[in-house]
């Protein structure tokens, strides 16, 4: 790996950044279950029935595709290198109490996720839908769509592949120690390239299939770890309690700084992993041939949950049973110990074939992500120049340093967040009352 340390970021923006979004994501989060009526909650089975049962019956039509594959394409989007090597840095950096934050974001993010959703879906055209649309429809929409179009676009040239291919690149040298990270990278910047140009629908219907397949293999390789450590779990399940509002964490010592370490690096990981806030995967969710945004936007609160609640949650578990109250390393290094000490060296295989599996379909969705989003900025021949831009920063993201990467992703991310999270405030009657409308006709379907 190179450390470009020239490319570094001092290490106060990184923490104030992650500081802002973590508060912006709890504020606003909170202020929309309110005005939802906490849908998440009281609607619980509602929205685990829609979104296991439902979608299975629902046949593709001629607006789009079925909108468990739409989710899923999303899923595919927010489920990738954050849900473990980001876990890892959470836990390393924040402590055990990390992950209890982790649980709260996911918890208002579910509403955020839903309200982008919801929008999404009522000002789509054409089957296209996304923030940068329905931002248009909010007070100052002038400014706050392209705003949020440029920053999630350079978003999506950061986060969604340099990241990705980073830790990818770490896995398999892990595990393979003669493959050179800019191999890894170059193999996943070619099959970018040879199937990014499927559009979004061709990445539902590839993603649709394959996200399940992967997301049962982590779940159940998780399970068989913690089955492993049983005598560990509640100690575990402990210490979140104890170090989400501990005066000290794993990184620091002054008092204070551990709540402060616990919460930035918990919602800030949670916010990275399942994207609530970031206002792209709705580009997905638009794709569906649901019609009903209420129907649409329960898809999306089970993608948080699936997201942060499930798999994040389970790489925490695996981390805090192995180790031990140990210090939890940096990166996907930490995840590789952690699978490698229940399945021996297979473990090492398993975590680089799943981060590969996962990085790589998080850097195809925001490959479409990003072509979408430079059409609405700039003219056909600009968006054909700006097409190798992200093949090539898959191969860069592959041997950067990995400190470098995460600073310029969670600073990315924040910018890209505060533009969306405004249009949401903004919006938040429109979400309001469709959500009013679809549960009175629930009654009137009684």
């Amino acid at each position: 790996m190179y450390s470009f340390a020239a490319l570094s970021l001092p290490a106060q923006i990184q923490t104030g950044a992650l500081r802002l979004m973590s508060w912006l994501i709890l504020i606003v989060g909170l202020y929309l279950c309110f005005r939802i009526r906490f849908f998440q909650f009281r609607r619980i089975g509602l929205w685990l029935r829609v979104s296991l049962i439902d979608p299975l019956r629902a046949p593709r039509s001629a607006l789009g595709e079925n909108p468990l594959k739409a989710a899923f394409a999303a899923l595919s989007g927010t489920i990738g290198t954050g849900n473990m090597a980001g876990v890892a840095c959470a836990v390393s950096l924040g402590g055990a109490g990390a992950v209890l934050w982790m649980w709260l974001s996911s918890l208002v993010g579910m509403a955020i996720k839903f309200s982008e959703i919801v929008l999404a879906l009522t000002f789509r055209k054409n089957g296209e839908g996304g923030a940068s649309l329905y931002l248009r429809k909010a007070r100052f929409g002038r400014v706050l769509a392209p705003v949020f179009t440029a920053l999630a676009l350079v978003t999506g040239l950061l986060m969604g592949n340099m990241v990705q291919s980073n830790t990818a690149a770490a896995a398999v040298t892990l595990a393979l120690p003669n493959v050179p990270p800019l191999a890894v990278g170059a193999f996943m910047a070619l099959l970018c390239v040879l199937l990014s140009n499927r559009g979004m629908r061709g990445f539902t219907r590839l993603s649709g299939t394959l996200m399940p397949i992967l997301c049962l293999v982590y779940i159940g390789t998780a399970l068989y770890i913690m089955i492993l450590n049983a005598d560990a779990l509640l100690p575990a399940l402990a210490a979140m309690l104890k170090g989400a509002f501990s005066a000290t964490a794993a990184a620091g010592g002054a008092a204070g700084y551990g709540i402060s370490a616990a919460l930035r690096q918990g919602v800030g990981r949670g916010v990275f992993s399942n994207e609530a806030g970031l206002g792209v995967s709705p580009l997905a969710h638009a794709t569906s041939s649901e019609k009903e945004p209420v129907r649409q936007g329960m898809l999306g609160i089970f993608e948080v949950f699936m997201d942060t609640s499930v798999l994040c949650t389970l790489t925490a578990l695996a981390l805090l049973v192995s180790y031990r109250g140990e210090a939890c390393p940096l990166g996907i290094a930490a995840v590789a110990y952690a699978w490698q000490s229940a399945f021996g060296r297979m473990g090492t295989y398993i975590i680089a074939f799943l981060v590969a599996a996962f990085g790589f379909t998080t850097i195809l969705a925001w490959s479409n992500y990003v072509n979408i989003l430079a059409k609405h900025l700039f003219k056909p021949h600009i968006c054909a120049l700006l097409a190798p831009l992200f093949p090539m920063l898959i191969l860069f993201g592959s041997i950067l340093e990995v400190d470098a990467v995460w600073q310029f992703a969670d600073v990315a991310n924040v910018l890209t967040c505060l533009p969306n999270l405004i249009g949401l405030v903004l919006l938040a009657p429109v979400v309001a009352q469709s959500t009013r409308r679809y549960e009175k006709s629930l009654y009137h379907e009684k």
